[in-house]
């Protein structure tokens, strides 16, 4: 549908993004697999954030079917006299991807490959017992990760840790930003 701000929005897009023509940017609706989708470009990523060591923010080539947070081997969270690695979901696209819907509705490609579903149980993670905490969706969408709950806010004696639950928090409201929740009565 062709409204009086389309060819405005046109020239804008021509003018500061990567695309030089109309045809250029139809090419990229036609590069969604199927009827419907979104797709999601990244350019000019070493203009805006450089590290020390004048390497871009995002990792492309470690993992030819992942984007990565740059360096994310070099920090640690370190919680007491505990000093864990970072969860996956905390420096790889791929990994919170996974995660982000409870129950997926849509088909998610990261570089050209298909993000797997993930199912998610309540508890014990293998993987790294010092990951753990709640998962906490709300409409379907993660808002919070590895939220320490009840005795694992201050583990003693093991008490909680590697447990990993899910919980799905549709009667809290989230707040503006979908990133947490609003602190109310019910939150607490």
């Amino acid at each position: 549908m062709i409204t009086e701000d389309s060819l405005p929005s046109l020239e804008a897009i021509l003018n500061y993004s990567i695309f030089n023509s109309e045809n250029d940017l139809l090419a990229q609706f036609d590069a969604i697999p199927g009827k419907k989708g979104t797709r999601v470009l990244i350019w000019n990523i070493r203009r805006w954030g450089r590290n020390k060591d004048g390497k871009s923010e995002l990792d492309f080539d470690t993992d030819q079917y992942d984007i990565l947070v740059s360096d994310f081997h070099t920090e640690e969270k370190v919680t007491g006299d505990v000093t864990s690695e970072l969860p996956e979901t905390e420096y790889s696209l791929r990994a919170f991807c996974g995660i982000l819907y409870m129950k997926p509705r849509m088909k998610i490609f990261l570089r050209q490959k298909k993000n797997k579903q993930v199912r998610i149980t309540f508890g014990f993670s293998c993987k790294n017992s010092n990951q753990f905490g709640i998962m906490m969706y709300h409409n379907n969408r993660l808002i919070k990760s590895f939220e320490k709950v009840g005795c694992q806010v201050k583990p003693t004696r093991g008490e909680g840790v590697g447990v990993i639950g899910v919980i799905e928090c549709n009667f809290l409201k989230p707040a503006y930003n979908k990133q947490d929740f609003e602190y109310t009565k019910e939150y607490r």
